[in-house]
């Protein structure tokens, strides 16, 4: 890589690396306000506390560790630890590369803007190839550096150097092995694919990298379960062949096979020769395909979704301001490619929430005599619902085209109840419904019609408590109103969301198992009672605000700094 030779250049270079590396965490997930230092404050300080919080944790407990444990048991334990540092690195540059999925390559922005200014192609691959490795390191710094100074001086204190050592570059490795294999695949499906194409296939595969980011920590099984079993999953699972070269390389007691370790070099150097070769031979080409493309426009609706509709606007959409924002909200979610991906980290977390707690029962493969109702049980679609709901909470205070919000500004009018019966329907219908009916089998299955009409019923009336929480003062219209961020602090709400929805799941789950498992209808009709005299509290306060004048906001108004007191005589 040549280096430039005047001021000029350098100062053109280096504003074009800072550009490309601020285009990897420029996004509504992580974005303070875009301005560069806030983007990377909020950024890397999220990865480098959890990563604190995490080494401390380790920390204390290998610190505090009897003396008279046995090497054996010390052992288990070291390799524990190092199987959930594994999972974590790999899931957190999983995580990110989803983030920066766009800025891996020349997208048709840059492509449009840097396209016409008289820089070198030459210059712009170079800065970008620069700005690649530089944001690497930094995530793999965030995520490591307070764990590979600590950790090895209370997991082997015989030899700490060599376990700084060790530990930083395995844990390197399994990043990299992440970050260029998705490098490498974007960049085989550039070289083969019109640029169209590669859109469409690149956001299923930005997706299935996501979900596959949360699915590695927590699906990944035990080293005792994955030996022990059937199929030997090491051989499958690349945590488990970095795990094997961090325990050759340490000389601990081998607990797995010492070709799995040479397996975890081969890849990461065979993923970083592919990404950077498909990078070399096709960036040119992947610019003048981002110019020269086409996206292809959305295909209409299908004969389903078209007699769908018709049955909706005819039963529950007779309004058409309701019908409006119903179909709106339903079409901006459907076609947009970004709000799509932030409603996947929803979907996700949830995912992942629900496999954790309910793994026994995953493992007892839904079988009637096995699940009983228990809190865990009655609770999965109702934690699941929750996250969806949070998510498109979330989405539709984020705007698609705020300068397209005048049609709405001209033909709603002062039926602004209408407009919040289209979102509220919407929600009720994209996630509520479905999730109940499609988990209604399988509680019929395990538990009998009774008992699974009952936690539907109890399911119904809890999340349409939710709903009604988690939409109180929202006078928008999904995706027209402009975004303030960091005045809603959705970090902070939806972080106290979280531990409270908690503590109301976890008490609901066990009232209802109590109810199902004793079969007592007079429980039943109590807990009832509880939940729609809490529905019709909340709604009795939104139609007792709804009297009080106010209208849909469509712009966003910061808070003042100062306030006027009103005081006239």
């Amino acid at each position: 890589m040549s280096r430039p030779t005047t001021r000029t250049e350098q100062i053109r270079f280096n504003r074009l690396v800072r550009h490309f590396v601020h285009r990897f965490v420029d996004h509504e997930l992580v974005a303070a306000g875009g301005e560069l230092h806030q983007v990377f404050v909020t950024a890397f300080g999220l990865l480098g506390g959890f990563g604190f919080t995490l080494t401390l944790i380790l920390f204390l407990r290998h610190t505090f560790l009897p003396d008279k444990m046995t090497a054996a048991v010390r052992n288990a334990i070291v390799t524990s630890d190092q199987t959930t540092l594994l999972l974590l690195v790999m899931a957190g540059t999983g995580f990110f590369v989803v983030l920066g999925w766009d800025a891996l390559f020349t997208d048709r922005r840059d492509a449009f803007i840097l396209g016409s200014l008289p820089i070198p192609t030459r210059t712009i691959f170079e800065a970008k190839l620069y700005a690649i490795l530089l944001f690497f390191f930094l995530l793999v710094s965030a995520m490591q550096i307070c764990s590979a100074i600590l950790l090895p001086a209370v997991m082997f204190q015989q030899s700490v150097l060599r376990g700084i050592v060790v530990q930083a570059a395995v844990l390197t490795s399994s990043a990299a092995f992440v970050f260029f294999g998705a490098m490498a695949l974007q960049g085989l499906l550039l070289l083969v694919l019109s640029y169209a194409r590669f859109r469409q296939i690149s956001a299923v595969l930005q997706i299935c990298t996501l979900l596959a980011s949360f699915g590695v920590v927590f699906l990944t099984p035990g080293l005792k379960a994955a030996v022990s079993g059937t199929v030997n999953w090491t051989h499958w699972l690349p945590a488990y062949w970095f795990l094997a070269l961090w325990q050759t390389l340490m000389n601990q007691p081998p607990l797995l096979e010492s070709g799995l370790g040479v397996r975890a070099v081969w890849s990461t150097v065979g993923a970083a020769t592919v990404a950077f070769v498909a990078f070399a031979c096709g960036y040119r080409r992947a610019m003048r395909k981002a110019v020269e493309g086409q996206e292809e426009a959305p295909a209409g609706p299908g004969p389903v979704q078209h007699a769908l509709r018709k049955l909706l606007n005819a039963t529950l959409l007779r309004d058409q301001r309701e019908s409006a924002v119903f179909w709106f909200t339903w079409r901006t979610i459907s076609r947009h490619r970004g709000h799509r991906l932030l409603l996947a980290v929803y979907l996700g977390l949830g995912l992942s929430w629900v496999l954790t707690e309910a793994s026994n029962m995953i493992a007892s493969g839904f079988a009637a005599r096995t699940l009983r109702p228990s809190p865990v049980t009655c609770t999965i679609p109702l934690d699941l619902a929750f996250f969806l709901l949070a998510g498109l909470r979330v989405l539709f205070t984020l705007p698609v085209e705020v300068r397209a919000n005048w049609m709405f500004r001209l033909t709603v009018g002062e039926q602004t109840p209408a407009v919040e019966g289209g979102t509220r329907k919407f929600l009720i219908f994209a996630g509520i419904l479905p999730l109940g009916l499609l988990s209604l089998p399988a509680y019929v299955q395990a538990w009998g019609w009774e008992n699974a009409l009952i936690h539907t019923w109890f399911y119904l009336v809890e999340t349409i408590l939710l709903l009604e929480i988690l939409m109180r003062q929202f006078h928008k219209i999904p995706f027209t109103c402009s975004w303030l961020p960091g005045k809603a602090n959705l970090k902070v709400r939806l972080g106290a969301y979280f531990i409270l929805f908690g503590f109301s799941s976890s008490m609901a789950g066990v009232l209802e198992s109590n109810v199902l498992l004793h079969h007592s209808w007079r429980s039943a009709i109590v807990f009832s009672g509880i939940l729609l005299a809490l529905l019709g509290w909340f709604r009795w306060r939104r139609h007792q605000a709804a009297e009080e004048p106010w209208a849909i906001t469509y712009e966003e108004q910061p808070d003042l700094a100062v306030r006027g007191l009103n005081l006239v005589r």
